[in-house]
């Protein structure tokens, strides 16, 4: 999931391959990015939480998730 911030917080999804997925999401605030993250599994170590910290602290950057098939689709992955 990358992120930016641009009257709110743009944030895009991508493939391993880096292809990206269809949907895209606006938030209001960061609580709903790091929700997102969490239950994406994408908070798993320290350094993935430094990581996101420092992409919001600078108003863009990306984290690594391990999405559900489930959560795959509804971002508009095919399987």
């Amino acid at each position: 999931m990358s992120v930016r911030q641009c009257s709110g917080w743009h944030c895009r999804f991508t493939t391993k391959g880096r292809r990206p997925l269809p949907k895209r999401v606006i938030f209001r605030n960061t609580a709903d990015i790091y929700e997102t993250a969490r239950r994406a599994r994408g908070l798993i170590s320290s350094w993935a939480r430094e990581d996101l910290n420092l992409a919001i602290e600078l108003g863009g950057g990306g984290i690594w998730l391990m999405l559900t098939d489930e959560q795959f689709q509804a971002l508009g992955g095919v399987l």
